[in-house]
This record gives structure tokens, C-alpha cells and sequence, in this order.
């Protein structure tokens, strides 16, 4: 079934965190896996193509970058509501940002 997977192929990233998955696609779809239930236990769509995710460790937040000129890097919690968002230009002028972390204090 559809519902399981991504409509778009390609995973950005998947992040172990307890007893959880955390994907993203490059479409916009974010999901958390329950490994217990072995299944998805919240899905978001961002509605915008990512092009760098990563999850906090300790903390209930992700946080991802959108493709675009500018880009944008958005901050959200795992009930999948906005917090922050802020535009990065690209210092090269049209590269992209692939990657993304948090500090791991």
C-alpha cells in the first residue's frame, strides 16, 4: 500500500531516535516510524522539495532545508507545527544546502 511508503522515491535522510524512525523524502514528506507498532505514527507534508533534514537528539524538533533561491531552513517540533523559519542565501549565489545538523550538546 501507498500509505506505507513515499509517493516520490527518493529518502533525504532517516534518523534513529528511541523507538522511532524519523524519514524525509525529497518531496516534502516527513514521517516518523513507530518501530514497536511497525508503523508510521505521524506524516507531514511540507509541501515544498527538502534538500536537508536531521532531527534533534534530545529534543522533540527537526529541522530541514527547502530548495529555492533563497532557500529556507525551518524549525519544527514533532507534532509537525512550525516554529521557526528563516531565509539562507546560498554565498555562492544558486548552491543549494545539502546538509544540515544541530549542535550535539
Amino acid at each position: 500500500s501507498r500509505s506505507r511508503g513515499y509517493q516520490d522515491a527518493e529518502v533525504l535522510n532517516c534518523v534513529h531516535k528511541n523507538n522511532a524512525v524519523f524519514s524525509a523524502s525529497v518531496g516534502g514528506q516527513v514521517k516518523i516510524w513507530d518501530l514497536r507498532k511497525r508503523q508510521v505514527h505521524r506524516q507531514y507534508d511540507l509541501n515544498r522539495r527538502l534538500t536537508a533534514f536531521d532531527v534533534h537528539h534530545h529534543l522533540p524538533l527537526f529541522a530541514c532545508v527547502s530548495e529555492g533561491s533563497p532557500s529556507l531552513l525551518q524549525l519544527y517540533n514533532t507534532k509537525g507545527e512550525l516554529l521557526t523559519s528563516r531565509q539562507r542565501s546560498s554565498p555562492s549565489g544558486g548552491c543549494t544546502q545539502r546538509t544540515i545538523g544541530f549542535h550535539p550538546l
